[in-house]
Parts: C-alpha cells; sequence; structure tokens
C-alpha cells in the first residue's frame, strides 16, 4: 500500500509539473515575441471556429477589416488565419516578401485524402513547384500567347458568336464549353479520347469536385479524422473522397494516355504536354538523364492548366455581358472603337490589339469588377515574420481579400460602378492584373493566357451583336444583387437580349 501511495503521488507530482510546464511555456510564447495582429475573441479550444465566414466569404473577411483593420487574426482548431483586407498589406507580404510566403497550407481532405496536392496550385514552394512553373513559363508567357495561340483564340470566339446566333438563351452554357474546348485543345491537342470521352465534360466534374474540396471539411481541422474508416455514420467525407479520388486518377490517366497515343501516332494538333515532352526526348537523346521527374512535372502541370485558365477567363467574360447589359453607354462607346477596325467584311483578329485602348480599359474593368477568385489561394508562411508590429507565426495561413482590393475607394473612385474610364489616361491607377492573378512568386503564370482570350472574346462579341437587358428585369444596382460570392464568384445567371450586327449576320448569311 505504501509503495502503492508513492506512486500515486509521484505520478500527481509529475502531473502537475507537465501542467505547469505547459502553462509557462505558453505564458513565455506570449511574451517572446510581438502580439499577434487583432482579430475576433475566440472561445476556448475552438478558437475562432464559430466566427468564420459559411458562405461568401471574403464579405465577412471585410466586415473583419473594417473592425479590427487591414490585417485580421484568427485561430481555430489546427490552423491560424491572417486575413489581408488592404492592397498595402498584400503587397508587402506577398510580393516584397514574397519568398516567406511562397508555400500552401496543407488542407487534409485536399491532399491527404482525396490527393489533389500533386496540381501546380497546391504545391509547396519545392524544387518540384519550380520544374512545374518552369515550363508553364515557357508555354504561356505573353510572347508565346501571342505568337502560337491567337489563331485558336479568333476561332473559338467565332464559334461562341455563331453559338449564340442559332440558340441565344444558352449564352452562358456555350460560354463554359467553348472556353473549355479551348483551353483542352490547347492543353491536350484534341477534345476527346478514341472512345469518345469527352475531355471537356470529365475535367469540369473534376473541378466540380475541386471547388468543393476547397470550401474546407471538419477533417481539416481536427486531422485525426482522416483515419475514421468510410462506413462509420458520419463519415461522407470518406465516400466523398474515395469517389473523387478514383475520378481523379481516371481523368489523368485519360489525358496522359491520350497524348501518349496521340504523339506515337503523330496525329492532333500540337500543345502544351507534347510540346514540351518532344523538348524532353531531345534533351535525353543527346545525353542520358533521367526525365522521369520532368515527365511527371508536365502530365501534372497540364492537369492544372484546365482549372486555372478555364474559370477565371469565363469569370471576366460574363462579367463583361452583364456590364454591357446593365451599362449601354459603355456598350456603345466601346462598339464605336471595334467598328474603327473591324468593318466591311473584316472580322476580329489581334492586328489591331494595341490600337485599342477603350477595349483595353473594358478588359480591365471587367477583370476589377469582380475579381474570379474574390480571395485567391492562400499562401503559407514559412518563418515567424512581423508586420506593423505584429507576430505572424511559421505555417500561418495568410489569405489576401482580392474583392476588398476591387472595392477599396482609396484606390477606385465609386468602385461598385462599371466604368472603363478609371484606366484611360490614368497611369498612375493599379492594374487589376496585379492583383487578380494572384501575387508574388506564386502569381498564376496563365495571366497573359486569360487576358488574351478575354480580349478577343470581347471584342468579337461587341462586333458581332448589340446586347440589351430585357424588358421588366429589375436593374440589380447593388454589388449582393449581381455576384454570388462563391470560391469562383461569378455573377449570377442573367438574361441578355442579343441583337446581331450587320457585319455579323452579312457573314453568316453567306
Amino acid at each position: 500500500m505504501a509503495v502503492d501511495l508513492l506512486s500515486s503521488s509521484n505520478a500527481s507530482f509529475v502531473a502537475s509539473g507537465l501542467v505547469l510546464a505547459y502553462l509557462f511555456k505558453k505564458y513565455w510564447d506570449g511574451r517572446s515575441h510581438p502580439p499577434y495582429p487583432p482579430g475576433p475573441p475566440g472561445l476556448p479550444v475552438i478558437g475562432n471556429l464559430l466566427d468564420m465566414p459559411r458562405t461568401k466569404f471574403v464579405m465577412g473577411f471585410l466586415e473583419w477589416g473594417r473592425q479590427y483593420g487591414p490585417v485580421t487574426w484568427a485561430v481555430v482548431p489546427g490552423r491560424k488565419f491572417l486575413i489581408l483586407n488592404s492592397y498595402e498589406a498584400i503587397s508587402e507580404l506577398l510580393d516584397k516578401r514574397g519568398n516567406n510566403y511562397i508555400n500552401r497550407p496543407v488542407g487534409v481532405m485536399a491532399n491527404k485524402i482525396v490527393g489533389t496536392g500533386f496540381s501546380t496550385g497546391r504545391l509547396q514552394g519545392d524544387a518540384t513547384w519550380r520544374k512545374h512553373r518552369k515550363f508553364l513559363r515557357q508555354a504561356l508567357s505573353m510572347s508565346t500567347v501571342k505568337q502560337e495561340y491567337s489563331d485558336l483564340f479568333v476561332a473559338s470566339a467565332t464559334r461562341y458568336l455563331q453559338a449564340i446566333l442559332l440558340s441565344p438563351g444558352d449564352f452562358l452554357p456555350r460560354l463554359k464549353r467553348i472556353l473549355g474546348e479551348t483551353i483542352t485543345e490547347l492543353t491536350y491537342g484534341a477534345l476527346e479520347d478514341e472512345n469518345g470521352t469527352d475531355y471537356v465534360t470529365e475535367h469540369n466534374e473534376n473541378l466540380n469536385y475541386t471547388v468543393k474540396v476547397a470550401m474546407g471539411y471538419l477533417v481539416d481541422l481536427f486531422p485525426l479524422l482522416r483515419f475514421v474508416p468510410a462506413w462509420f455514420p458520419g463519415a461522407q467525407f470518406q465516400r466523398d473522397a474515395s469517389k473523387w479520388r478514383q475520378h481523379c486518377i481516371m481523368v489523368r490517366k485519360l489525358m496522359i494516355d491520350g497524348v501518349e497515343k496521340r504523339m506515337a501516332a503523330k496525329e492532333g494538333r500540337a500543345c502544351y504536354v507534347s510540346n514540351i515532352l518532344e523538348d524532353l526526348q531531345g534533351q535525353q537523346a543527346t545525353k542520358e538523364v533521367d526525365l522521369r521527374e520532368d515527365v511527371q512535372a508536365v502530365h501534372d502541370s497540364g492537369f492544372s492548366f484546365f482549372q486555372a485558365g478555364a474559370d477565371t477567363t469565363e469569370t471576366t467574360v460574363k462579367n463583361f455581358l452583364l456590364a454591357m447589359s446593365l451599362y449601354p453607354d459603355v456598350q456603345a462607346r466601346a462598339r464605336k472603337e471595334v467598328d474603327q477596325f473591324f468593318t466591311e467584311g473584316r472580322s476580329p483578329d489581334f492586328e489591331s490589339q494595341d490600337q485599342m485602348p477603350y477595349i483595353e480599359a473594358v478588359v480591365l474593368e471587367s477583370l476589377r469588377w469582380n475579381p474570379p477568385l474574390s480571395f485567391g489561394i492562400p499562401h503559407a508562411s514559412r518563418e515567424d515574420d512581423v508586420y506593423n508590429g505584429y507576430f505572424i507565426p511559421k505555417g500561418t495561413s495568410v489569405i489576401a481579400n482580392q474583392w476588398q482590393v476591387s472595392r477599396d475607394p482609396s484606390i477606385y473612385e465609386d468602385p461598385s460602378t462599371f466604368n472603363p474610364d478609371r484606366f484611360i489616361d490614368n497611369p498612375n491607377i493599379l492594374d487589376p492584373r496585379d492583383f487578380v492573378f494572384g501575387f508574388g512568386r506564386r502569381i498564376c503564370p496563365g495571366n497573359a493566357l486569360g487576358y488574351q482570350l478575354s480580349w478577343i472574346f470581347v471584342v468579337s462579341i461587341l462586333w458581332g451583336f448589340e446586347i440589351k437587358r430585357p424588358e421588366g428585369c429589375p436593374p440589380l444596382e447593388h454589388d449582393a444583387d449581381r455576384f454570388d460570392f462563391g470560391l469562383v464568384n461569378a455573377p449570377y445567371p442573367f438574361p441578355c437580349d442579343f441583337i446581331p450586327r450587320d457585319d455579323f449576320a452579312k457573314s453568316n448569311a453567306q
């Protein structure tokens, strides 16, 4: 009995010591670095879990910015967040100190369970990511886009005009389909395999899964839940993840096999994947090198190509269409510039692009008015940092509120109004491409592609149709009535009347 009492006393002593040590460490940690940024007060254990926005995330982040200032701190189990609600803070941390914020948060659902950690956007800033970037920069520089992809873009815009002419009520789904075809053809050189499996349909389904995963799951907050078996009650996330993982594997294999078969048969058009694989094969022929990692990087970056190019361009063109229906004076002025270059049988192309400043302003305003990714993809800090006297610990998930930048009245006067004039003869105004496509070393490598593709669709639509808002439709005067504020922030579905213009009508009557 004495031994038992002694053991019990020792155990209690040790336990008390551990608790005191923990409390001392927590106290000392709080004193050994500057304070955390201001933010909503949290609860024990769960922190700010109940404070985090559930829908329309950027609007919740915007409200935090009003309450707590341009940098807001929030903590949930397993994750620390820093919300940046000013361009000054975003630029300082993600651009100027970009090397420290080059990483991405590791999502348990996305990376560990579904298995999409291979995609370019989710990779850490490591050697594999640098391979991806090297290949993507090679294929997506502005000079390459202009020289090699312009004909494909023009053909796609022409197909879209014809689709509107045949079925004007389907202008939104046809836009999604044709842009998906454009990016797929550019990446893989084909739209289907020899069995007729449609690449665009499969990619769009995979993109839907990706968006759902990115919305966040309970397992992201409590990582041990990943070990809960799929049959367990409440483990629907495991069953979803299994389905999505298998689909992702299938689509990747489908795309890779298709390119390799067409390359072996010397069929199909040249594309991103085949061009770089041929370059690698040429290197291997001249010297013995192991290029397996490079080949895998080509396959994986190609798979990311669709996600990076299709949705953002679709949203930009949707923004433009909605704006033209709501702002007829802007549409009339833009069309006047288009008609200076494309009349008497000449259909739109890129030859006069540099001579059309108002069209450039319209495209820029379409990007600014509603940034396609309203808070982008979060960054993660690699090391501890201090900003304006506030402590940012290693591993913090950093979210840039790009929507807030687009609505900052100190940057853009009357920001909810679609006004391309703000970009005319105003060289000091913030170019939306400096925040819409991301920041620092993680800026989207497809920004030139997205801009050029949007530009030719804008010009072609203005040349082909007059756009009117149907009579009796509400005016949509407020942002909340126009945009859904989802992960990809798209306009709500909206109607348009398309009236064919003479040159386009004549070219399609022949």
